[in-house]
């Protein structure tokens, strides 16, 4: 009998250091804490990436589509600001080589579903499906990309 208290008391003292324990965020919760510090509205995140210490956040916001660039080191995370919007109905593209990162990034949406590939500079987007008739096409050149000559679309 004290070996079942004993056992009772001990589970109740680990279940209440447990849940008293300050709960560290995960990188979601995080994300969307920057960019409320940041003022940046969103009405839906479609897809994050990871690249070079980097959180690319691909976000609706009023019928557009946004990449947010937040720099994610091990103790601080900085925003560095998002890209010009794509107009999620028409469709469109970002080619940027700004904000300070350390890569050059080509986003593409296609509104149609009869895309099946995409390339930049001849080398094969990836493709993040969101909606049957929405696709990103996400590309990171060598070269910045400044028009859409670069682009071909199968």
């Amino acid at each position: 009998m004290r070996r079942i208290l004993a056992i009772c008391i001990g589970f109740v003292l680990i279940t209440m250091i447990v849940s008293c324990s300050p709960r560290e965020m995960t990188w979601e919760e995080k994300t969307r804490k920057l960019m409320s510090e940041h003022n940046v509205e969103i009405d839906e995140i479609w897809h994050y990436e990871l690249k070079q210490n980097h959180i690319l956040v691909f976000y609706e916001q009023g019928g557009w589509l946004f990449v947010g660039f937040i720099d994610a080191q091990k103790d601080s995370w900085d925003w560095k600001g998002r890209t010009t919007p794509i107009d999620i109905e028409k469709g469109g593209y970002i080619f940027t080589d700004e904000y300070n990162v350390p890569f050059y990034i080509t986003v593409l949406l296609t509104t149609h579903e009869s895309v099946n590939e995409v390339k930049v500079k001849g080398k094969r987007a990836k493709l993040v499906q969101i909606h049957p008739e929405n696709k990103i096409w996400v590309a990171y050149p060598d070269e910045p990309v400044v028009n859409e000559t670069y682009f071909e679309m199968k």
